[in-house]
């Protein structure tokens, strides 16, 4: 019998020894069980935006409605979503208004990639109102006739050619490159599962470089929720590129390839209201020297000066405590994706 109470001692002990793993281990299954359905849903969601752009001349006001859409199956079970009921008209308004929020706090970043200044630069013509008659101040890449881009040639002169194909010198994109629309979303997915979730994120604010106090933090690992009570986030990125089907337009807003890379930092900034649908661009006739990291429409709000820290393991911090991407961006969990429309008629890509 004393043999048998040992060994039944040592198997409690054992047993509560081995307990907390396991239970940290099922914890951690969960939570990342929930990030990687996030991490679906948000490439959806950046799909849609690409796809608003697209044929919305690549505004502002077009994406940001676009990723609000797409957004939409992921956010159905809030408060706010619910009480629309079948009203999808009154739900993409709910979640257009929560987009603006969740930008503002920090936890949603929004950056267009391409086209450049430098891609106007080389592909600008001027734009053409509905009787053909040139719009002064107003310049688009044009879309139409793409299967025969070899016989456009950039402005500043070609700087060589790729599969015959002339490249403009200062984009370094030949005109079906500049037809690509490519944009970003940094989305900080909040971690739920209890402990497992507050201790990854801590986890990434120090692989990320992220507890410096001079970098703030990085917001978007702990970006307020709606109720202003700092919530511990993982980001997830999610980068689509869609073909143009409309001729884009040139806005105040649109980035410079020197600072529109992933390497690029977010400046500091207001916070921006959504767009109202149909709300006209505001174009620009001539690319503007310098740019900023991320447009004024589409960054979050922040403060601090807007220079780039340090990167590790892919993601790091500005000193606005805004995100920086780099190298294997592993910690973002996230990835490119290439589409274009089905069927368009648009030459050879």
């Amino acid at each position: 019998m004393s043999q048998a109470r040992r060994q039944g001692g040592a198997s409690a002990v054992e047993f509560a020894i081995a307990l907390p793993v396991v239970l940290l281990l099922a914890l951690g299954a969960l939570q990342w069980a929930l990030v990687f359905h996030a991490r679906q849903a948000i490439e959806h969601a950046v799909i849609e935006a690409a796809r608003a752009g697209s044929v919305g001349q690549a505004r502002t006001d077009a994406i940001v409605a676009g990723l609000a859409r797409g957004l939409l199956p992921y956010w159905s079970s809030l408060p706010e979503i619910r009480a629309a009921g079948s009203d999808r008209q009154a739900a993409v308004l709910a979640a257009g208004q929560r987009l603006q929020r969740a930008r503002a706090a920090g936890w949603v970043v929004l950056r267009r990639l391409s086209p450049t200044r430098e891609s106007f630069a080389d592909w600008g013509e001027p734009a053409l109102d509905d009787y053909g008659r040139p719009l002064p101040g107003s310049l688009v890449i044009p879309n139409d006739s793409l299967m025969h881009a070899e016989q456009r040639h950039p402005a500043g002169g070609a700087g060589g050619t790729h599969l015959g194909l002339p490249v403009g010198r200062a984009s370094g994109q030949t005109l079906l490159d500049a037809n690509l629309l490519k944009i970003e979303v940094v989305y900080g997915v909040p971690m739920t599962v209890p402990l497992i979730g507050r201790i990854a994120a801590r986890v990434g604010r120090l692989a990320g470089g992220c507890l410096a106090p001079e970098r703030g933090g990085c917001s978007v690992f702990e970006a307020p929720d709606l109720t202003g009570r700092h919530t511990p986030r993982w980001p997830v990125t999610a980068v689509a590129t869609m073909r143009m089907q409309s001729p884009a337009i040139q806005l105040a807003e649109t980035p410079s390839r020197s600072t529109s890379g992933p390497a690029a930092g977010v400046p500091a900034g207001g916070a921006p209201s959504l767009p109202a649908p149909g709300a006209p661009p505001t174009p620009v006739s001539a690319p503007v020297a310098g740019g900023v990291d991320e447009p004024a429409a589409f960054r979050p709000a922040s403060g601090g000066s807007a220079t780039i820290g340090d990167v590790f393991g892919g993601i790091g911090a500005t000193e606005d405590g805004s995100l920086a991407r780099s190298g294997s961006n592993w910690l973002s969990l996230g990835g490119d994706r290439l589409f274009s429309v089905p069927g368009a008629c648009t030459g050879p890509l």
